[in-house]
C-alpha cells in the first residue's frame, strides 16, 4: 500500500499511472491487520505494531501528495508502553523499555540474573555489533555457563524477539531486535489509516484493489506482465511483489528472482507464530493487564490490542511449523497459558478463540549460520528495476523488519520512476 500510493503521488500528469493492489485476503492490511468487536475482517495475528521510524515514513508517505491533509497522529495514537511477567498469581508491570535491563532481568530470574545482565550488555552494546559480526552467534561470545539466571532469562525473552534459539542466533539479530522491541511501538487499530491510503485513489480510479485473490500463476510476455488469479487476469508493464520469497515463489517463477533472493528464499527459513486469539469480553480493562504479557513458563506473549483483542503466540522454527507433532506442542503450550491468565482474570476473555499459523511471521532469520544470504540483499543492485520490484519486511539485511519495509519500498518506487 505504502509503494502504490507513493507510486500515484509520483505519476507524471501526462501518462498518470493506474495499480491494481491485489490481495489474496477480503480486507487489506496483511499481517498489520487487527480483528475484534465489531470487525468483519476476522481476527488479528497480534502483530499489529510498528516502529517510530516506520510510522514517520507512513506520514510521509502521506505527505508525499501536496493535496493530501491526512496526519496518522490524528488516525492511530495507541502505544505499546508495558509489559507484565506472569508468574504464579501475581503479574510484575514493567516500562516496555526496561525488559532487557537489569531492571527487567530481575522481574524475570531474581537477584543473580540482575547481577549478571551487564554481560549481556557488553555483547548487545552498539560498538560491539559490527557488520563484520553479524555471523557470530551469541554462543561463541557468551562466557558464563548456559545455565546461568541471566541467559535463562535471556531464553524466555527470545520468543517475543521472534527468537526461538538465542545460542544460534547472531549477535546482530539479537541487538537489533531488542532494539525494536524496547522502542517506541504504534499498535492501534490501523483501519483508518489503511483507508486513509486507499480510499482516495480509489475514488479518483487510480487504484483498484482486488481482494480475495489469489495468484495462480505468473509470466511476463512482450514486456507485459500476465497474472491470473482467483479474480480473473491482470496484465500490467511493472510488477511489485509484496509477499515474503517463501510465500511468492509459489507463484513467481524461479526466472524471474534475483540471485540474492533466490538463495534467501532456498536457504534460509523464516521464524513462524501459532497463534491463539480471542476478544476480551471485560467491560474494563484490568489494571494488571498490561500492553505485553510473558508467560515464561510456556515460552509463550500476550499481545492486547486496542480492539479488545487478544493474541497468545508461540514462536517456532519453519521448519518445526510443518511438522504437525510440533505445532500441537505449541498450541498446548497456547492453551495453557491462557488458562494461567484466565485463572488471574476470570472475567477477561470469550469462550470463542480462534487457533492459527503464522508461517511467516517474522521475516529474517536470526540464525548466525544464514547471515551470509541476508547480509547479500544490501549489496545486490537489482532487487528492483523499472519492470519488477519486491517490498516487504523480507527485503532487507536488517533484522528489524520495518527498516526493510522502508528500504525496500524506497528502492521499488525509485526504480520503477525511473530516478
Amino acid at each position: 500500500m505504502l509503494a502504490a500510493v507513493r507510486l500515484l503521488s509520483s505519476s507524471p500528469p501526462e501518462s498518470p499511472r493506474r495499480i491494481v493492489l491485489i490481495d489474496r485476503e477480503r480486507h487489506p492490511g496483511g499481517r498489520l491487520r487487527v480483528g475484534g468487536k465489531g470487525k468483519d475482517g476476522g481476527w488479528g495475528y497480534g502483530l499489529s505494531g510498528i516502529s517510530r521510524e516506520l510510522y514517520d515514513f507512513w506520514n510521509q508517505t502521506f505527505k508525499a501528495d501536496p493535496d493530501s491533509t491526512t496526519d496518522l497522529g490524528d488516525l492511530v495514537t495507541t502505544r505499546q508502553t508495558d509489559v507484565g511477567i506472569l508468574s504464579g498469581s501475581s503479574i510484575t508491570k514493567l516500562p516496555l523499555s526496561m525488559i532487557a535491563s537489569p531492571k527487567g532481568a530481575r522481574a524475570m530470574g531474581g537477584m543473580a540474573a540482575q547481577k549478571q545482565w551487564p554481560s549481556v550488555d557488553e555483547i548487545l552494546a552498539s560498538d560491539a555489533v559490527k557488520v563484520e559480526r553479524s555471523g557470530t552467534a551469541f554462543a561463541d561470545a557468551w562466557k558464563l555457563p548456559r545455565k546461568s539466571p541471566a541467559t535463562l532469562v535471556l531464553e524466555q525473552f527470545g520468543p517475543m524477539l521472534g527468537i526461538p534459539d538465542i545460542w544460534s542466533a547472531s549477535i546482530t539479530a539479537l541487538a537489533e531486535r531488542t532494539a525494536f522491541q524496547t522502542g517506541e511501538i504504534f499498535s492501534g487499530d490501523w483501519t483508518k489509516a489503511f483507508d486513509a491510503l486507499l480510499d482516495r485513489e480509489i475514488a479518483a480510479g487510480r487504484l483498484v484493489f482486488a481482494g480475495s485473490s489469489r495468484i495462480a500463476d505468473c509470466d511476463e510476455e512482450n514486456g507485459i506482465w500476465n497474472l491470473t488469479t482467483d479474480g480473473g487476469v491482470f496484465r500490467a508493464k511493472a510488477l511489485v511483489v509484496a509477499q515474503p520469497p517463501w510465500i511468492a515463489t509459489q507463484w513467481l517463477p524461479k526466472q524471474y528472482w534475483p540471485t540474492a533472493l533466490l538463495a534467501l528464499a532456498s536457504k534460509t527459513k523464516p521464524v513462524s507464530l501459532v497463534v491463539l486469539t480471542e476478544e476480551i469480553v471485560a467491560t474494563e480493562r484490568p489494571a494488571e493487564l498490561t500492553d505485553i504479557v510473558l508467560i515464561p513458563a510456556e515460552g509463550v506473549q500476550a499481545i492486547v490490542t486496542a480492539n479488545q483483542e487478544i493474541t497468545f503466540q508461540a514462536t517456532i522454527d519453519f521448519e518445526l511449523s510443518l511438522q504437525a507433532p510440533e505445532v500441537v506442542k505449541a498450541v498446548k503450550r497456547l492453551k495453557r497459558a491462557r488458562r494461567k491468565l484466565a485463572a488471574l482474570l476470570p472475567h477477561l476473555m470469550s469462550e470463542t478463540n480462534r487457533i492459527a499459523l503464522v508461517p511467516v511471521g517474522w521475516a529474517q532469520s536470526p540464525a548466525h549460520s544464514e547471515h551470509r544470504y541476508i547480509d547479500r540483499l544490501d549489496a545486490a543492485k537489482d532487487l528492483a528495476t523499472d519492470k519488477l520490484g519486491f517490498c516487504g519486511d523480507a527485503y532487507g539485511s536488517s533484522w528489524n523488519g520495518d527498516r526493510n519495509v522502508i528500504h525496500s519500498v524506497l528502492a521499488t518506487c525509485a526504480a520503477i520512476s525511473g530516478s
